[in-house]
Protein backbone atom coordinates (compact mmCIF):
# COMPACT_ATOMS: atom_id res chain seq x y z
CA UNK A 1 0.00 0.00 0.00
CA UNK A 2 1.53 3.56 -1.02
CA UNK A 3 1.66 5.71 2.09
CA UNK A 4 0.09 9.10 1.77
CA UNK A 5 3.22 11.48 0.53
CA UNK A 6 3.39 9.29 -2.34
CA UNK A 7 -0.18 9.24 -3.04
CA UNK A 8 -0.65 13.16 -2.57
CA UNK A 9 1.54 15.97 -3.56
CA UNK A 10 2.03 17.79 0.14
CA UNK A 11 2.66 21.36 -0.25
CA UNK A 12 4.66 22.68 2.41
CA UNK A 13 4.80 26.40 3.53
CA UNK A 14 8.16 26.16 5.87
CA UNK A 15 7.48 23.76 8.32
CA UNK A 16 3.78 23.56 7.79
CA UNK A 17 1.61 20.75 5.65
CA UNK A 18 -1.21 23.00 3.83
CA UNK A 19 -3.22 19.79 3.51
CA UNK A 20 -6.59 20.51 2.12
CA UNK A 21 -8.55 20.22 5.43
CA UNK A 22 -5.77 22.85 6.99
CA UNK A 23 -6.72 25.49 3.74
CA UNK A 24 -10.37 24.56 4.36
CA UNK A 25 -10.31 25.36 7.87
CA UNK A 26 -8.40 28.60 7.63
CA UNK A 27 -10.63 29.71 4.63
CA UNK A 28 -13.97 29.39 6.78
CA UNK A 29 -12.51 31.08 9.73
CA UNK A 30 -11.41 33.77 7.88
CA UNK A 31 -15.16 33.82 6.20
CA UNK A 32 -16.83 33.95 9.99
CA UNK A 33 -14.35 36.72 10.80
CA UNK A 34 -14.94 38.69 7.87
CA UNK A 35 -18.80 38.11 8.42
CA UNK A 36 -18.54 39.12 12.08
CA UNK A 37 -16.58 42.36 11.21
CA UNK A 38 -18.52 43.74 8.62
CA UNK A 39 -21.94 43.09 11.16
CA UNK A 40 -19.91 44.69 13.75
CA UNK A 41 -18.84 47.44 11.17
CA UNK A 42 -22.88 48.06 10.54
CA UNK A 43 -24.08 47.74 13.35
CA UNK A 44 -21.42 50.73 14.68
CA UNK A 45 -22.29 53.07 11.82
CA UNK A 46 -25.81 52.63 12.34
CA UNK A 47 -25.59 53.52 15.66
CA UNK A 48 -23.19 56.42 15.16
CA UNK A 49 -25.75 57.74 12.47
CA UNK A 50 -28.70 57.88 14.98
CA UNK A 51 -26.89 59.27 17.84
CA UNK A 52 -27.93 62.66 18.36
Amino acid sequence: MESFEEFAAVIRLGRVELITAFVFDIAVFLLVVGFAVTGLTLVARAEARDAP
